[in-house]
């Protein structure tokens, strides 16, 4: 072979190993990326699970305070019938 075709090879060889080197470098970040959405998604997620806990505990309470308020209307009602009847 002569200078010039192995000058020409070596230049191929070289521009390849570039080529691989800068799509495993690519490959790498796109994971890298990958992996911080993925915990990313994952943060929100719990957060999300953490938010309708809280949410279900609030209709709870809403629920019990919506009781105590029907009952102590009843309660009202019953001595405003009694007074009523009284008059």
């Amino acid at each position: 072979m002569s200078v010039e075709a192995l000058t020409e090879l070596e230049n191929k060889i070289e521009q390849l190993v570039q080529g691989y080197q800068n799509a495993k470098a690519e490959a790498d970040h796109l994971r890298k990326e990958v992996e911080g959405k993925q915990n990313s998604e994952s943060e929100l997620h719990s957060q999300i699970e953490q938010l309708n806990n809280e949410i279900n505990t609030l209709k709870s309470e809403v629920n019990s305070r919506q009781e105590k308020l029907d009952t102590a209307a009843g309660k009202v009602q019953d001595i405003l019938n009694k007074i009523e009847s009284v008059n």
